[in-house]
């Protein structure tokens, strides 16, 4: 029973899983978030883009890669301008609720 278990769903799959239901177990679970609610000042690091294809490649070719570090320079309304390998872009919140971030 258990090796077809392994087989079916294979090993990776079963860690990423335990290591999942051990964060929930221990209350370490934390909710994703999203670059449109960072305040202005403030640093991070993308963890991982959901967007569509073409986005994500536009993105990526501004340097919005997993694992870039990004500043917010500046907040109003529903923009943002976001600093990223030195360069200013304008973002809308609506394309910032796409890219889901980490701290430091």
């Amino acid at each position: 029973m258990t090796e077809t278990f392994i087989y079916q769903f294979g090993i990776p799959n079963i860690i990423r899983e335990i290591e999942h239901w051990s964060d929930i177990m221990q209350g370490t679970m934390i909710r994703e978030r999203y670059l449109s609610e960072l305040p202005e000042g403030k640093g991070c690091v993308i963890d991982h883009i959901d967007a569509g294809r073409g986005l994500a490649r536009r993105l990526a070719e501004l340097g919005f890669i997993k694992g870039a570090k990004l500043f917010i320079n500046r907040v109003a309304g529903g923009a943002m301008i976001v600093c990223v390998d030195h360069q200013r872009y304008a973002l809308s919140k609506g394309i910032g609720k796409k890219i889901a971030i980490r701290n430091f």
